[in-house]
């Protein structure tokens, strides 16, 4: 079993532009004066869709949040292009899960 599993989710995510470029806040770390304030002049759109990373479960390790797509297939599509063989190992259902 290797270290980082696919995750896809179906969600709406805080995407801001700053200066250092584009950036995803999932929900559950949403604090938008907080995040207004460390990034002095983005500009915050919330974006609905599939969203993907990979993430090692019990540990902090985590890619960057990726997305949004239209469907749960083109977010494991993405892993499999990006990553390769680190997500080869689970199904397209397991990512789901």
């Amino acid at each position: 079993m290797p270290h980082m599993q696919p995750q896809v989710i179906y969600e709406t995510f805080l995407e801001g532009e700053t200066t250092e470029g584009t950036i995803l806040l999932h929900p559950d770390v949403w604090d938008e004066k907080k995040h207004y304030i460390l990034c002095a002049g983005a500009r915050w759109t919330k974006r609905r869709g599939w969203f993907a990373r990979l993430s090692a479960p019990g540990y902090l390790d985590a890619t960057d949040w990726a997305g949004p797509f239209k469907t749960a297939e083109e977010a494991s599509d993405y892993l499999d292009e990006v990553y390769g063989d680190e997500s080869d190992d689970y199904t397209y259902e397991e990512a789901l899960a």
